[in-house]
């Protein structure tokens, strides 16, 4: 039994042709780190939704530790592509706004310790009284992964989570991602159509084509990973080579009006 798991799992919108996703089965492991990439519009942020509890499978479940999960639970932390942050409180305060969600014990003195440390850990201990529109899109985002962390949930679900911000910022997140993740041994679910960025920080990769999980890769390359010193292993160049391989090749016979039909 693995800590979260897909059995049969199947979701079609009303009036839809065919299902977004059908008969999706897959483990996660507790601890485990699993991207899960794929063109736009193959389904991976509805299935993220589902993994939210955001939506309820047409058909097949979604199982937590052997129970099967229907609707939102504090077990799950998110961290959306936009920032999500409230603009009229400040980075602590937005933080401090998840950590109440499932803290209704904890007095505001320690509200604001644990807030505190969380935004240091992502390396914002000094912007705590900064409002989110005078915080860069990373510093937004790092504010986003700090309420998801402090919530201490056991899973964090982030839905392309960086692509709302540059390549430099890119690359501090995607480390800061990878550091956390050793540290908090949390079970990480990513989801991304970066190949580089799903080899930089995935134990495993499942690459999906529409409405399927097509192959599920492991990535063989040792943690923690830099992806400057990466960038040129022949482990990494291999299996970039092979992930865009398999992008042109799954996806030769789709386009983006038959992949939107679906939805």
């Amino acid at each position: 039994m693995g800590k979260l798991e897909l059995k049969n799992l199947t979701f079609q919108y009303p009036d839809a042709a065919a299902p977004v996703l059908e008969n999706l089965n897959l483990t996660v492991e507790e601890g485990e780190f699993v991207c899960i990439l794929g063109a736009s519009g193959c389904g991976k942020s509805t299935l993220l939704s589902i993994l939210e509890g955001l939506r309820e499978p047409t058909s097949g479940s979604f199982l937590i530790n052997g129970q099967e999960v229907i609707g939102p639970g504090p077990e799950r932390g998110v961290v959306f592509q936009h920032y999500s942050l409230f603009p009229w409180m400040t980075a602590k305060q937005n933080v401090i706004f998840g950590i109440k969600q499932v803290r209704k014990d904890l007095k505001k003195k320690q509200l604001e310790e644990l807030a505190q440390s969380y935004l240091e850990k992502v390396g914002l201990g000094a912007d705590g009284n900064t409002m989110p529109a005078q915080l860069s899109g990373g510093m937004q985002q790092r504010v986003a992964i700090a309420r998801a962390l402090a919530m201490d949930a056991d899973i964090l679900l982030l839905d392309e989570p960086f692509g709302a911000v540059d390549t430099r910022n890119r690359r501090t997140l995607q480390k800061l991602v990878c550091d956390l993740h050793e540290i908090e041994k949390k079970t990480f679910l990513f989801v991304t159509h970066d190949v580089e960025e799903a080899i930089l920080l995935a134990d495993r990769i499942v690459f999906m084509t529409p409405g399927h999980i097509h192959q599920i890769v492991d990535v063989d390359i040792p943690k923690p990973r830099d992806y400057e010193q990466i960038r040129n292993d022949e482990r990494f160049v291999s299996l970039r080579k092979m992930l865009i391989d398999l992008f042109y090749e799954k996806y030769a016979d789709y386009t983006l009006d038959s992949m939107e039909a679906k939805l």
